[in-house]
């Protein structure tokens, strides 16, 4: 599912920066949320929050803003000054670019 080596480099940047990605599904969310536990950022148990979430959302995360992930509707996330990095999450975890 996920390329190592991308996945190495996504894990390393995602704790550093303030950042959102928009899950348009359940299985974006299950992803994200899952890569973000490899990185050592806190949400609350998987499981959990995939069954009261409606779709789309946004999941961010900041270092100096918040001690968790975030979770937001319509672009909240921007207005909280989060890079929006959808394209670029997605298309490294799935190994379809150079990071």
């Amino acid at each position: 599912m996920v390329n190592e080596q991308v996945n190495e480099h996504v894990i390393e940047w995602l704790p550093q920066n303030a950042w959102y990605v928009e899950c348009k599904t359940k299985q974006d969310v299950d992803l994200v949320l899952h890569v973000c536990r490899e990185a050592g950022i806190s949400s609350v148990e998987r499981e959990n929050i995939i069954k009261i979430l409606r779709c789309p959302i946004e999941i961010g995360f900041s270092s100096k803003c918040f001690k968790s992930i975030e979770y937001a509707y319509n672009k909240a996330s921007e207005i909280l000054g989060l890079k929006n990095i959808s394209d670029w999450f997605f298309s490294a975890i799935k190994g379809k670019n150079n990071v």
